[in-house]
């Protein structure tokens, strides 16, 4: 009888353990998981600055590429004038 129930308690303790290491490792999955997802954020937030920071260099380019051709317009004019 003293055997069983001391292999009752082995069982039961060694189902503890199992228990206690599944939910530290689910602890860990959700903190992970939370950690990811705060990267995602980040990276997106990232990725939404650089399309405006290459939007904005687009339209300057345009109006640099429209300033270029006005001056050789201007150029030409002047060169008839002469």
């Amino acid at each position: 009888m003293k055997a069983q129930a001391k292999e009752e308690r082995a069982r039961k303790m060694a189902e503890r353990d199992r228990l206690e290491r599944e939910k530290q490792a689910r602890i860990e999955a959700e903190r992970r998981q939370a950690e990811l997802e705060e990267r995602l954020i980040e990276m997106e937030e990232e990725a939404r600055r650089a399309n405006e920071e290459r939007l904005q260099c687009q339209r300057i380019v345009e109006l640099l590429s429209e300033k270029v051709k006005l001056a050789e317009e201007e150029a030409q004019v002047s060169m008839y004038l002469i």
